[in-house]
């Protein structure tokens, strides 16, 4: 949800419906600090008279992360955004900024010209992929992003919106495009002259690794200063989850062991962090009981996926009703006679992932992700 802020002065007006009173008093709070700043940070009155709240979360702490996003006549200005800490006591502690000064001098024009679905065949141009067909759009949006369908493009919908995005201290406008494309594991944040329909800027969302030098050397003794930091929370063999149902069981490399040259497998539960998972890794509403024995659940969902289709081959690994998922593996055959316990091993890795990161504050009102928000503090 994206909100609109107007400054006269030093002055606030919040445009639109404001759900809690805290996001009230922080935008204010917001509003002032920024006004009695302006003058040092160099910025004009035009310059923030028009923000948008990206989004904003409430720790348990009661700490109010705020995040504004500079735009002009409501179209956002890509990068340039504010982070507003605001203490329980109602005190901005913190700030971090990267606003554009003087914008009005730096718009090259407030009008496209060229079509979302045009920029969409510019961008498959840009990447050197014909196509014959023409997106069609499906939705769109209060906030002008529109959606569009292109399967011989993309695997997903691709949102088109404009915005601004500073080249050579000039605002260009663009039609900005997320690209979840079909022929690759690329998902592309790309931006097309919303004019002249001139490629402008990508940057991937996939991020391909690259092994550092000897990486799978034998490693004996693994040690992880996080994980001492957290190991007082976890509890690995516990045999019950909080609310009384028996845990899952999963023999797998468990961390700080990241792979077999580092450790021997072991037998773990998904009761290790209650907090962040209390009705274990295969739940999914929130009740007493799993409702799949295979490796997919709340936090994740496993499998193998060997033509990249996205989707399971359709031999998930199965724990059973008692969920043991205790599979064979053997280094020295061919990998593909061990998938069961690989990926039960990929299942134990993410969860545990996101259970560690939402221990250490990467909660679900953070935008940790899970089918169920167990707090109430999310949108499932």
């Amino acid at each position: 949800m994206i909100r609109k802020i107007h400054f006269l002065l030093i002055s606030l007006i919040c445009l639109g419906k404001i759900s809690y009173s805290q996001t009230n008093n922080a935008l204010e709070t917001a509003a002032n600090h920024i006004g009695k700043n302006a003058e040092k940070w160099q910025l004009k009155s035009s310059d923030y008279k028009d923000l948008l709240v990206s989004s904003q979360a409430i720790s348990d702490k009661g700490i109010t992360y705020l995040y504004l996003n500079q735009s002009y006549n409501n179209i956002p200005i890509r990068n340039a955004m504010m982070t507003v800490i605001i203490n329980k006591d109602g005190n901005l502690v913190s700030d971090a900024h990267n606003f554009v000064t003087n914008i009005e001098s730096k718009v090259n024009t407030e009008i496209a010209s060229l079509s979302p679905d045009a920029a969409i065949i510019k961008s498959a141009d840009h990447l050197g992929i014909s196509v014959k067909g023409k997106p069609q759009m499906s939705k769109r949006s209060d906030d002008g992003t529109q959606t569009y369908e292109f399967p011989e493009l993309t695997k997903t919908p691709i949102s088109a919106r404009l915005k601004y995005e500073m080249v050579n201290d000039k605002l260009v406008l663009v039609w900005n495009l997320s690209l979840d494309m079909k022929s690759s594991s690329d998902y592309w944040d790309m931006n097309v002259d919303a004019n002249s329909g001139q490629f402008v800027s990508k940057n991937n969302f996939t991020v391909y690794c690259q092994h550092h030098k000897d990486a799978y050397v034998r490693h004996d003794k693994c040690e992880i200063k996080t994980f001492r930091k957290i190991s007082k929370h976890e509890s690995s063999t516990e045999p019950f989850l909080e609310t009384g149902v028996v845990a899952a069981r999963y023999n797998v490399y468990k961390l700080p062991a990241e792979s077999p040259n580092h450790g021997d497998r072991q037998l773990v539960t998904d009761a290790q962090y209650p907090s962040a998972s209390p009705f274990g890794w295969h739940d999914t509403n929130g009740v007493d009981g799993a409702e799949f024995t295979s490796t997919r659940g709340n936090n994740v969902y496993a499998y193998e996926d060997k033509n990249d289709d996205d989707d399971t081959d359709g031999d998930d690994p199965d724990g059973g009703q008692d969920l043991t998922f205790d599979f064979p593996l053997n280094l020295s055959s061919d990998p593909r006679e061990s998938n069961h316990a690989a990926v039960t091993n990929l299942f134990y890795m993410n969860n545990i992932m996101h259970d560690v990161s939402a221990l250490l504050g990467f909660t679900e009102e953070f935008g940790n992700f899970q089918k169920k928000n167990y707090s109430g503090k999310a949108l499932d």
